[in-house]
């Protein structure tokens, strides 16, 4: 039993010893294996192991084998390149590690469970000379590979941060890819395998395009047999996903050709679909496809090239192409695109905004032999339209066509910050040179263009941009008759990486004919009253912050804030320091002043020590003629004659000026001169006026609250100069002298403080021949604020006023006015009295508010006799009173007399302070006899209300005509003379009442009759006065059922008449006439319609005549048939009397006055026995009262011709006719009138 445990213990014993030796032994070995010795040796056996096989040097700086684990490392693992080549190695790899089962090499089986390669990096360069670095190494590594030596398993292989440079000048291609790192979990050497991989960074280049992606990743999955699948999923570019693309395909090994017949892709928000066929037989690889893509949307793309504006972007296109290589003239493609295009942002600014402005594109184009030809690219916003076609060649030069157009040039403009520009504009020109190099020569016009609203009707010129210079040729602006035509050029300097837009050089003159100054001012600062032409050049070069300009304005006749001028001549220097004006000459009538100086932008040291120069300005007058100052006379031209010259100068900066100046004034009134400068501002002035008899001195220091003193002596002084600009309608016709003494001191900023005296000894005035002297010294105080009127009273024929008391100006009145005053004062304040005369007495207190006073008392008019130009009839014994009681004038009593009838009124005014407001007023007229219009004698009764406020005002009411006759001659003959000619409507208009509206009725039933040399007519009028006073229009009818009209001898007897006004905006009457006449043996119907512009006559005879007849027949008495022969005389004899028709008219109306006829008239007469034309006379007389009516014609130029005709009226109906004809026959008539209604 001990032996047997003995026997077992020893056994023990032996295990443990063989298993420690075992480690011992394993422990050895991985010692020995990785001791230098050993690793030297192994390295050099690999080194060179390799090197036979894949005919390249290897390079192994480290070389590590464990037992346990069991792996293998090779440190910094690298193939240096060949000579002719540029990069130093092929291949170089930080480590690579290979763990592998030592027990499968008894299976003779390479069991690797994990190869681990570390910051591989590969250089692949090609060189159409040398070939290529890879090829020969890649051919004898999968030879390597291929070996059966040893079955081979590779279960996991990883990539850990690769990298790969590629380098092909034979096929214009470079690239690199960084950051690549793959994970398989598949035996390498298996058929199928699936792996995942991402690549940090990607960039490929094709000579000037590239394509770069900071970030790749995706999944793929292959099969090594005939047909597969490639899927790449989750790509991502900039960490953003654009989605997932699949190939379906197979490759024919013996053929070398791979076939993708299917390429499906859901990327960019879009899709994908496409085809390619690939031949890898030869050298450079052969290929054909087609892709087609919808609804794309690339911005991950397009903004890892460059930073784009944030669009929505939809892009559409679809493809053919084949080629073999990468060499553009190997490549043909054929096909087209489209996008549409939104703005993701409303807050887009400059460039951003304006590419956001393109809604969409469409072009097609082709790829020929290196050649791109654009066959026709459209893009396309809200209002403008962009058309280019042409080619780009392999060299990338251009011959492109370019047609731009735009409806509003302000959706252009305004995305580039801009918005003051409009217009619609047409361009068109090439686009050449290189494409990163291009030149563009174009053609522009602009209509309807305008600049901050400064419009520019027409526009035209030519632009050439050629690296960073832009030139503007020919640019011709043109609005009325203003032309503005600019050369030059900018340029848009910027450093050596291309060009800077934010500091552009100009170099630019423009040449200005008839230029409009407001205009060019208005579109660089505001609008100013400048109005004039310009005629001259301007030029500006250097930037905007380094600059000078030039410019010589000769300026036609014009005006400057409101001073007119005839010709004036500016020139002028600018730059970055100063503006200076080298030459100032204006001129109007006889005046002229000249001047020169300059404004300066910097403060640098000027004149003596210590000053800083801000300006400086010489201006110079030898004669100014006070006619020719507008500011003077601007309300009215100023009652003195004469002019002044000036000497002016000035230096200094903006706040400490030194001014000179000196005037000497030249007038009718006398010589004067006035000194003043200002000096360590302290404004000084001296001035003896008016052939010095007038002393005016006094300071003002410009500073703090403007303290001053003033001392005014005068000796008959002319107020009215003064007074007259600001109502020269009350002034311009007086003479208002005065004699005393004012003194003043105090701040003007400060007016509480001012204290001030007048002292006036001697006022008088000369109104209109009415004059009015003061009664007593004329004494005001101020102080405090206020000013008290200690004494103050005028007197004159008829007048003696008064006023007392104190007011604050522009605060508060406590005043008192009375007294009493001759009427003809009240023609000074309003030009509606012609005349006036009576006496006014009134008693007024002024109190309250300055804007806001209360008007208080009585205004009484005693036998007063008014004119008005309105009526233009006077009223005598007028009796008004009117009472002011703060918030209204009441019109208590208006009384009168008018044209033998009387006139009666009231009414009331509303009254704030010294505004009127809406007012209203009642006149009743009864029994007056009026002359208007001119020729009308009427007698009527009229009631009239007018209201209204200030701004408008209206009359209504009804007028009854009770007896009115026109009696004004009608000159038929110097009226057709003057039918033709141009009316000129009236430029006088009357005054204060005549705008006023007018909604008055005019009616007359009897009693209104037309009796003049033309007609005795019986009127009905029932018409409304509409319109204003100045411009009446008549609506309503005027209608004749009885009467007579005359032309030449022949009267014609009124069977109806009317005359309708229906034009609402003139004067305008309708007429419908009927009448009829019997002439020798015919009667003669009339019929007159239309209006006076366009009327149709008709005349139509029994028995019957042709008109030519008839006209004849009531012209000369004669048919043309029995005027046979004697057309010459007849036409000679009316043409002389149309020619001394008005002279003719003259003599015919002061016969009729003088000799009590109704008629008297002489008109040509052609006589049948004589076979001559002559003078006939007609006359016509009523008798017993109008029952009785005679007429006799004779010919002047013989005893015979007479005629004789006696109508006695027996009524109304029916009246009895004797005649003596001109051939001495005698004959009767009874006349009957019916009437039908």
């Amino acid at each position: 039993m001990r032996k047997r445990i003995a026997k077992i213990k020893q056994k023990k014993k032996t295990l443990i010893i063989i298993v420690i030796s075992i480690l011992l032994l394993i422990l050895g070995i991985n010692a020995a294996l990785r001791s230098s010795y050993v690793s030297d040796a192994v390295k050099g056996y690999v080194t060179g192991w390799l090197e036979e096989r894949l005919g390249e040097k290897i390079v192994i700086e480290g070389f590590t084998f464990h037992i346990f684990p069991t792996y293998l490392e090779i440190n910094r693992f690298s193939i240096p390149n060949r000579p002719q080549f540029k990069n130093e190695k092929v291949l170089q790899v930080e480590k690579i590690k290979i763990n592998f089962r030592a027990t499968a090499l008894i299976y003779k089986t390479l069991m690797i469970t994990k190869l681990q390669i570390q910051n591989p990096h590969v250089w692949i360069e090609e060189d159409p000379v040398s070939g290529d670095n890879y090829s020969a190494l890649l051919d004898r590594t999968i030879e390597l590979l291929r070996r059966p030596l040893i079955k081979k398993v590779i279960k996991r292989w990883v990539v850990v941060n690769g990298a790969i440079d590629i380098a092909s000048r034979k096929r214009d291609l470079t690239g690199e890819i960084k950051g690549l790192n793959i994970d398989n979990r598949t035996d390498i050497f298996s058929m199928e395998h699936k792996a995942g991989f991402n690549v940090e960074d990607i960039m490929v280049k094709l000579k000037s395009a590239s394509w770069h992606s900071r970030e790749l990743e995706g999944n793929v999955r292959f099969s090594r047999k005939r047909e597969g699948t490639i899927v790449l999923k989750n790509i991502n570019i900039n960490d953003k996903s654009i989605g997932t693309i699949a190939a379906k395909g197979f490759y024919k090994e013996e053929e070398k050709r791979l076939v993708i017949s299917s390429l499906k892709g859901d990327i960019f928000n879009g899709a994908v679909t496409g085809e390619l066929d690939v031949s890898l037989a030869n050298e450079m690889p052969a290929y054909k496809g087609v892709l087609d893509a919808k609804r794309l949307d690339p911005d991950p793309l397009l903004t890892s090239i460059a930073e784009l504006p944030l669009i929505k972007k939809e892009i559409n296109f679809n493809v053919s192409f084949s080629g073999k290589g990468f060499n553009k003239k190997d490549i043909f493609a054929k096909g087209g695109i489209s996008g549409r295009f939104k703005p993701a942002e409303d807050n887009l600014k400059g460039l951003e905004r304006a590419a956001a402005l393109i809604k969409g594109f469409d072009a097609d184009f082709e790829l020929n032999n290196g050649v791109l030809s654009i066959g026709k690219l459209s893009a396309s916003s809200e209002k403008s339209s962009l058309n280019l076609s042409g080619v780009i060649d392999e060299n990338g030069g251009m011959n492109i066509s370019l047609d731009l157009l735009s409806k509003d040039i302000n959706e252009i403009t305004s995305r580039l910050n801009y918005p003051h520009a409009a217009g619609e504009m047409a361009l068109s020109g090439r686009i050449t040179g290189l494409l990163f190099e291009p030149i563009v020569d174009a053609e522009f016009t602009i209509k309807d263009g305008a600049l901050k609203g400064v419009s520019a009707p027409t526009a035209s010129g030519g632009i050439y941009y050629k690296g960073d210079v832009l030139s503007v040729k020919d640019l011709l602006i043109k609005k009325d008759e203003s032309e503005y035509r600019i050369n030059g050029s900018v340029r848009f300097k910027g450093s050596d990486d291309g060009i800077n837009f934010s500091n552009p050089y100009f170099d630019l003159r423009a040449d200005i004919k008839d230029g409009s100054p407001k205009d060019i001012v208005a579109i660089f600062y505001k609008e100013i009253p400048l109005y004039m032409k310009a005629t001259g050049p301007l030029t500006f070069k250097g930037t905007l912050h380094d600059f000078s300009g030039d410019g010589s304005l000769n300026l036609e006749a014009g005006s400057a804030y409101g001073q007119e001028f005839d010709s004036a001549a500016v020139a002028a220097h600018l730059d970055t320091d100063k503006i200076a004006f080298q030459k100032i000459i204006i001129k109007k009538g006889k005046s002229a002043l000249n001047g020169y100086g300059f404004i300066s932008f910097k403060k640098e040291k000027y004149g003596r020590a210590g000053q800083k120069a801000g300006w400086s300005g010489h201006l110079t007058s030898s004669n100014i003629e006070l006619q020719d100052i507008n500011l003077i006379n601007k309300r009215g031209a100023l009652p003195v004659k004469g002019g002044f010259t000036l000497d002016l100068k000035g230096k200094g900066d903006f706040q400490r000026p030194e001014i000179d100046g000196k005037i000497l004034l030249n007038t009718d009134l006398g010589p004067g001169e006035i000194v003043f400068d200002i000096k360590e501002m302290v404004f000084s002035l001296d001035a003896g006026l008016f052939a010095k008899k007038n002393r005016i001195s006094g300071e003002i220091e410009l500073k703090g609250g403007l303290p001053f003193n003033a001392e005014i002596n005068l000796r008959d002084f002319p107020l009215n100069i003064f007074l007259s600009p600001y109502k020269p309608e009350l002034f311009s016709s007086m003479l208002i002298a005065a004699t005393g003494r004012i003194e003043a001191e105090g701040n003007l900023r400060d007016t509480d403080n001012i204290t001030a005296s007048i002292n006036l000894t001697d006022i008088n005035a000369d109104i209109m021949g009415y004059k009015v002297f003061n009664d007593g010294a004329i004494v005001v105080r101020y102080s405090a604020g206020e000013a008290i009127i200690d004494s103050f009273r005028i007197k004159g024929e008829g007048t003696a006023m008064s006023v007392a008391g104190r007011l604050r100006p522009f605060k508060e009145y406590n005043l008192n006015f009375s007294g009493e005053a001759d009427m003809k004062i009240t023609r000074l304040f309003t030009k509606e009295l012609e005349y006036s005369r009576g006496k006014a007495y009134a008693a007024v207190m002024l109190s309250g508010e300055w804007f806001e006073p209360k008007v208080r008392g009585a205004l009484n008019i005693k036998d007063g006799v008014l004119r008005s130009r309105t009526l233009s009839q006077r009223v005598e014994k007028v009796n008004i009173a009117l009472f002011l009681n703060e918030k209204e004038i009441m019109l208590d009593q208006f009384e009168g007399s008018i044209g033998g009838g009387t006139v009666k009124g009231a009414g009331r005014i509303e009254l704030s302070g010294f505004r009127f407001g809406r007012f209203g007023m009642n006149f009743t007229v009864s029994n007056a006899a009026f002359n208007f219009p001119e020729g009308f004698s009427s007698a009527i009764d009229a009631n009239i209300f007018v209201q209204g406020d200030a701004k408008e005002r209206l009359a209504k009411g009804d007028i009854l005509i009770k007896k009115g006759e026109y009696k004004k001659r009608v000159d038929w003959k110097s009226a057709l003379l003057e039918f033709q000619k141009v009316r000129q409507p009236s430029g006088e208009k009357l005054p204060l009442f005549g705008d006023t509206k007018l909604n008055i009725r005019v009616e007359g039933k009897e009693n209104v009759w037309i009796n003049n040399n033309t007609a005795k007519l019986p009127l009905e009028i029932d018409i409304i006065l509409k319109g204003t006073i100045n411009r009446p229009i008549i609506v309503g009818r005027v209608e004749a059922i009885d009467g007579e009209i005359y032309f030449r001898k022949n009267r014609f007897k009124v069977i109806s008449g009317r005359v309708d006004f229906t034009d609402p905006e003139r004067i305008n009457p309708v007429f419908d006439i009927q009448a009829s006449s019997r002439v020798r043996n015919y009667q003669i119907s009339l019929n007159l319609t239309g209006t006076l512009e366009r009327f149709n006559l008709t005349l139509v005879s029994d028995p019957p005549l042709n008109e030519t007849d008839i006209l004849a027949l009531l012209t000369v008495g004669k048919t043309t048939g029995e005027l046979a022969g004697a057309e010459q005389a007849v036409g000679t004899t009316e043409a002389a009397s149309f020619a001394t028709g008005q002279v003719q008219d003259v003599i015919e109306e002061r016969l009729q006055e003088v000799m009590g006829f109704e008629r008297f008239q002489v008109d040509p007469y052609y006589s049948s026995s004589k076979a001559s034309a002559g003078p006939r006379l007609t006359v016509s007389k009523r008798f017993w009262e109008d029952s009785l009516y005679v007429t006799y014609s004779t010919n002047l130029a013989t005893t015979e011709d007479q005629l004789l005709q006696i109508e006695y009226i027996l009524n109304k109906n029916i009246s009895l006719v004797g005649e003596r004809d001109e051939s001495g026959r005698y004959g009767a008539d009874i006349k009957f009138r019916f009437e039908f209604k």
